[in-house]
């Protein structure tokens, strides 16, 4: 069995069919040409207008990174200021507490006899106790001395000035003494 193709369209028809199709692809391959010249155009003419701004835009630009340089670098100094005003802070509020503790370990040992003129305590890595004060006689100031190494919060109290004085006929003792504050 044989089959035989027919063509039902007369030979016009075919080719006109052609020639539509080829129209077709004419008009989209223009179309395709004006849409590649128009983004030529534009993209020659944003060049010109960028070439031509160019020098002030730059001198502007850098200029804005400038301040926004400063404005960083202020702003840094800033927090960090305010990092160590808050560093500063707790660190007084740790040591309030303590310096409550310290007052009251001072005072529970200060014999009746030993007046303080001044208490000092200095705070940081080497915390130190300074007190100056007075006395009726040596022994009271040893006794004080010996009950902040023993029974306080003290270690190392030594005398670092001591002299005796007459005051009002009255023998009195005028002292320093220095400690390290325990941990």
């Amino acid at each position: 069995m044989k089959i035989r193709t027919v063509n039902l369209l007369p030979e016009e028809a075919k080719e006109e069919k052609q020639s539509s199709v080829s129209l077709q692809y004419l008009i989209f391959g223009a179309i395709i040409v004006f849409v590649i010249i128009i983004l030529v155009d534009v993209g020659l003419y944003v060049m010109k207008f960028v070439n031509s701004n160019k020098g002030e835009d730059y001198r502007k630009e850098i200029e804005a990174v400038d301040t926004q340089l400063k404005t960083m670098a202020t702003a840094e100094q800033e927090v960090k200021f305010l990092y160590s005003q808050y560093a500063t802070f707790s660190a007084v509020q740790a040591e309030s507490k303590n310096f409550v503790e310290l007052n009251k370990s001072i005072t529970d040992n200060l014999p009746k006899e030993v007046k303080l003129d001044s208490i000092q305590i200095k705070v940081g890595e080497d915390k130190q106790l300074m007190l100056s004060g007075k006395a009726d006689t040596r022994k009271d100031v040893l006794i004080f001395l010996n009950a902040l190494n023993e029974k306080s919060k003290f270690t190392e109290a030594v005398f670092t000035n001591t002299s005796q004085s007459v005051e009002n006929n009255k023998e009195t003792v005028k002292f320093e003494i220095s400690a390290k504050i325990k941990p």
